[in-house]
């Protein structure tokens, strides 16, 4: 990423930094994504939810 401004002090820095050096406040710039493997468990958590809703359909009486 290339070097961008701080929209507090106006110091340029890279891009892919969570702060400013210079005065510390938070990076506006910074790519945000999945964290590893989070993708995965939220897809495990949503068949689960899913299967088990299923089960308590099937499973009431009609």
């Amino acid at each position: 990423m290339s070097r961008v401004n701080c929209i507090y002090c106006g110091e340029r820095f890279s891009g892919e930094l969570p702060h400013c050096p210079a005065c510390g406040a938070p990076s506006h710039f910074r790519q945000r994504g999945w964290r590893p493997g989070a993708q995965r468990r939220f897809a495990l958590w949503v068949a689960l939810l899913a299967i088990a809703c299923i089960l308590i359909a099937l499973w009431l009486p009609r």
